[in-house]
């Protein structure tokens, strides 16, 4: 499965991490160790309180990672109430100028998320499923020969778009499919019927166009997502796609180790402050809208 930004990684996992850093900073304030602000902690903090401290980072921290558009409402909610209990707190606290700086520093972090999250790239992330590639299914490089042929209302039999093309399946997935064929310009929501043969199937599969990608002069790259598929057919796909998985067939998006990939990220981010934002280039929206 695809990786997801590695900012949204570390920032969850700096979320499910702020309990602990929030125990060293208090500590280091009030000269204890660990273990006594701990013990302490406990002794005068409510069971609100205490939930509030240690469970609340950690379902923000879920949240942020998994990024959907109700974690996203939740997040929001959640760190608002924050804000509004250390404003609270603040008239509690007139003479603890350390208490006050923490509070000062814990509002100024909470302010620092929901700016990040406000920012458009990441908030189109968390509100557009088809912009998460990472939910995606896996789609596997087959590079098999294949036959297409353009169908539409408007397509007539003197139309040579109507007649059966020579392609080649680049890629296919539970949900669509890539196809290579001659260059052309196609019809907005028109569909394509596609047939090739997989050891001992043949497949004649209909699918409509969802994107469309030059590739040379006399070849383009065409997206399809399947038009509604009998029962019989749907199973057959599922055969093909899991054939696929147990020979071990290439996926259109390889992922680098994670260690490398994440080294490879680190770089660019002391470089580029936009390696902090998830990459949605035109290209990544474009294949964002396969299904699958």
């Amino acid at each position: 499965m695809p990786r997801r930004p590695w900012p949204i990684v570390i920032l969850a996992l700096l979320q499910l991490l702020s309990p602990l850093g929030s125990l060293l900073v208090s500590a280091s304030l009030s000269d204890a160790s660990i273990l006594s602000t701990l013990s302490r902690l406990f002794e005068t903090s409510s069971f609100i309180t205490l939930v509030d401290y240690f469970f609340v980072p950690v379902l923000l921290g879920g949240l942020i990672y998994w990024a959907n558009r109700l974690g996203y409402i939740f997040i929001i909610f959640f760190v608002a109430i924050n804000i509004v209990q250390n404003i609270s707190e603040w008239t509690k606290l007139p003479q603890d100028r350390s208490g006050i700086a923490l509070l000062i520093a814990v509002n100024l972090v909470n302010l620092a998320l929901v700016l990040y999250l406000a920012l458009p790239q990441v908030r189109a992330l968390f509100m557009n499923s088809r912009l998460r590639w990472w939910e995606a299914k896996p789609r596997y490089i087959t590079n098999l020969p294949a036959n297409a042929r353009l169908v539409e209302e408007t397509t007539t039999a003197n139309d040579s778009r109507s007649e059966w093309m020579t392609a080649r399946l680049y890629d296919i997935s539970v949900g669509g499919m890539s196809i290579d064929v001659p260059s052309g310009s196609f019809p907005k929501n028109s569909a394509f019927r596609v047939t090739f043969q997989f050891q001992k199937w043949l497949y004649d599969l209909s699918a409509e166009i969802v994107y469309e990608r030059k590739l040379s002069q006399s070849q383009m790259r065409v997206g399809l997502k399947y038009l509604p598929l009998p029962l019989d057919e749907k199973w057959r796909l599922d055969e093909l796609i899991d054939a696929l998985k147990k020979i071990g067939a290439p996926q259109s998006r390889e992922l680098a180790p994670w260690k490398e990939d994440l080294k490879a990220w680190a770089r660019g981010a002391t470089k580029n402050p936009k390696a902090w934002l998830p990459n949605l280039s035109s290209e990544t929206v474009k294949a964002s809208k396969k299904t699958g």
